[in-house]
């Protein structure tokens, strides 16, 4: 498999996406750590499933790899995405402002992204070079790909004991 992109390394990515003007591949990167899911659900996010809901946005990812139909997701299975203040190259609700204000957001069926978006993010990905990756077997040529972020979200979120538990943090990368 591929190793898991840590935090430090996620925000170094992050930050090159913001540099590059990639503005599609920060907010998919962005999307995809925070949600911890498969590339495919972050991809097939549609504005119709986001809401914003006293103080975060709530993403809702109406089917799954396991449940195709979406039945009994709804509304009530939505991920909370809080603003991040303190890092604006992380922050989801700063991504899908930039990508709104300055990108065309319409598209057809209200996509946030188009089909291929999770191709394009990774061979962008592919492209990085020089990342120390404190996961990797090799840390100076990190095996990273697109399972690397939801892999490194997962091991980030499940590293603060007593903080998340394993439970709850499987359920939200959809394990």
């Amino acid at each position: 498999g591929k190793d898991a992109i840590d935090f430090r390394t996620f925000k170094e990515l992050s930050h090159r996406a913001w540099t590059a003007r990639a503005v599609e591949d920060a907010l998919f990167f962005v999307l995809a750590w925070n949600m911890s899911c498969r590339a495919g659900s972050a991809n097939d996010l549609n504005f119709s499933h986001i809401q914003w809901r006293e103080d975060c946005l709530h993403l809702t990812v109406p089917k799954s790899k396991t449940n195709q139909r979406g039945a009994q997701r709804g509304m009530e299975h939505s991920f909370s995405v809080y603003a991040n203040p303190l890092a604006p190259d992380i922050c989801c609700v700063l991504a899908l402002g930039v990508k709104i204000l300055c990108t065309t957001m319409v598209r057809e069926g209200g996509a946030v992204f188009n089909t291929t978006q999770k191709d394009t993010f990774s061979d962008w990905l592919r492209t990085q070079e020089n990342l120390d990756c404190a996961y990797s077997v090799d840390p100076q040529h990190p095996d990273i790909g697109i399972h690397s972020v939801r892999k490194g979200s997962l091991t980030w979120c499940m590293s603060f004991p007593g903080a998340v538990s394993v439970i709850s943090a499987l359920l939200r990368a959809g394990y």
